[in-house]
């Protein structure tokens, strides 16, 4: 059974909890405009959801209430990706 917490790890639980706080607005705001962006690139697209390179499946609809963009990682077949050049006619790989 464990005591209560010490006056060290309070102060290192303080120090964490500022921390994570203080970058909080800064993520939040990174992701409302990565979701942004997702939105309109869907849009340009005109489809609901498309699979991106990397394999990232996004989904989400600009009508949606709250706007909110899915994001998925799907598990690759093979963990290599092939890059594709394309010159011309021809693609190398």
């Amino acid at each position: 059974m464990m005591g209560p917490p010490t006056e060290r790890q309070a102060a290192l639980a303080a120090r964490q909890l500022h921390y994570h706080r203080e970058r909080l607005r800064w993520i939040r705001d990174r992701m409302r405009d990565n979701e942004a962006l997702l939105l309109r690139y869907l849009t340009g697209l005109e489809k609901r959801a498309t699979v991106l390179p990397g394999g990232y499946r996004i989904s989400g609809e600009r009508a949606a209430p709250d706007r909110n963009v899915a994001v998925e990682k799907l598990a690759l077949a093979n963990p290599y990706e092939q890059l594709v050049l394309r010159m011309g006619e021809r693609e190398i790989a």
